[in-house]
């Protein structure tokens, strides 16, 4: 913990909030496309996909890997500003209805990102048994 917390600085929060909008943005755009009933693949890459490049650019700019204390935190922050993103967008388009309650966004969220996570964690130490480094 205290080795995230001295390297924390502003472009963690810059690229939580990159990663969250990028994150609503591909939501949005293949709901609007309805690829989610029927490719499940497609779906998980969607969501995995800031998750993935947040973590490939603390690598790049740190040039250590984020353990797993760090990505926690991370990934709180992704989903801070991931349930604020998605408020306002549902409020905004007016479909906030669907949701129900700010409560089931939340859980939504918090779900989604750290399952995404634990798949994540656990193919990277695939990777790593067989020789390959995704971060």
């Amino acid at each position: 913990m205290k080795n995230y917390l001295k390297d924390f600085s502003r472009r963690e929060i810059l690229s939580a909030l990159f990663s969250s909008l990028m994150l609503v943005s591909f939501l949005f755009l293949f709901q609007q496309l309805d690829l989610y009933d029927n490719y499940y693949i497609l779906a998980f890459l969607t969501l995995s996909l800031p998750m993935i490049l947040s973590h490939r650019f603390y690598l790049l700019e740190h040039k250590s890997r984020n353990r797993f204390i760090g990505r926690v935190i991370h990934d709180l922050i992704i989903s801070v500003f991931t349930i604020l993103v998605m408020a306002a967008a549902l409020k905004v388009s007016g479909v906030f209805y669907k949701i129900g309650f700010y409560t089931n966004l939340i859980f939504a969220v918090l779900l989604v990102i750290y399952v995404v996570e634990l798949v994540l964690t656990l193919l990277n130490r695939i990777f790593i048994s067989i020789g390959w480094r995704i971060w």
